[in-house]
């Protein structure tokens, strides 16, 4: 799995659609994540995620949990400009508590293969995803 963050454009305090890892109550925080086979290292095809019945779920820090989908970006481009991936939004509440929160992406399938993955880092307590106090 890779793994990556930007700012959605839900209530966005700025640039959206860029990788940052700090965010304010209020904003949006959208997982990027790509799925490889642990067979092949390849990237996982649209066909074998409807084969497998892979599903890729987010769960935070407090039991926050987010359903990941498969999907084209952007949306909006010719097809053979776009590149597919699995992304889930966080709508962060506006008087949500800040500091840092960690995450963990799972991936399962219809065989019932299970695997979890954190981010670089993040369990030897470097941050990856903090909520800051809104900026004056």
């Amino acid at each position: 799995v890779q793994m990556n963050t930007v700012r959605g454009g839900t209530g966005a305090k700025g640039p959206v659609c860029v990788s940052n890892t700090v965010f304010q109550p209020g904003e949006s925080v959208v997982f990027q994540v790509e799925v490889y086979d642990a067979t092949t290292g390849g990237r996982v095809t649209a066909d074998e995620i409807q084969q497998r019945g892979i599903k890729v779920t987010i769960s935070l820090d407090g039991g926050k949990t987010i359903a990941a989908e498969y999907s084209a970006h952007p949306p909006s481009a010719p097809a053979a400009s776009q590149t597919h991936f699995w992304t889930g939004a966080w709508e962060i509440a506006a008087d949500a508590s800040t500091g840092i929160y960690n995450y963990t992406v799972t991936v399962t399938d219809n065989n019932g293969h299970k695997d979890a993955y954190t981010p670089i880092g993040q369990n030897v307590g470097l941050n990856q995803l903090t909520v800051a106090k809104p900026q004056s």
